[in-house]
């Protein structure tokens, strides 16, 4: 029984020890090398910017002009795209872009019934990392990839995005991960 005790308490503070070194990994020297961004959730936790790719939502479009259909097959494409340059199996989570409607009352060569419309210029698609895990307290950190469009290119993050990404429920959509 005692064995049994004594075992366990060990796993305990190998973890323990183990957390605290990773913790101050990130708190040390990735913050002090690579000067990697940190945010901070509303609920306290931080997250460390760990890889972020972008490229012009319309790159694609040769013709025309978008509309609410070409957006959501963009906005699709756009989550595939996110998975395939970041190279991670955690989930992404989209932060919906905002609609500008497009009005050409003027203009007779537009369909007339078709909802024209843009969303910003630039995709993005971010990797953020937490040196504590979402769920499983055996993990040692979590994940996540968030995908959002914005007017210019990143860094910095919109202001708006990044109120989005302070406001997230971390532990319900992140991944835990082991080293």
């Amino acid at each position: 029984m005692w064995q049994h005790k004594k075992k366990k308490l060990l796993k305990l503070i190998i973890r323990i020890t183990l957390l605290q070194c990773v913790e101050m990994f990130y708190e040390t020297c990735m913050k002090n090398t690579e000067k990697r961004m940190v945010l901070r959730l509303q609920s306290g936790r931080k997250i460390y910017l760990d890889e972020i790719v972008q490229w012009r939502t319309y790159s694609s479009l040769l013709l025309g002009i978008p509309d609410k259909q070409m957006n959501d097959e963009i906005i699709a494409r756009a989550l595939q795209c996110a998975r395939k340059k970041i190279d991670l199996s955690v989930p992404i989570h989209l932060l919906q872009p905002p609609r500008e409607n497009l009005n050409f009352s003027r203009n007779k060569s537009v369909r007339p019934h078709r909802e024209y419309e843009r969303i910003p210029p630039i995709a993005c698609a971010a990797a953020f990392e937490s040196s504590e895990p979402a769920r499983d307290q055996e993990c040692f950190y979590s994940c996540l990839i968030f995908l959002w469009f914005q007017t210019d290119w990143a860094l910095p993050i919109a202001p708006h995005i990044l109120t989005q990404i302070r406001k997230i429920n971390w532990n319900e959509l992140a991944e835990d991960c082991m080293p």
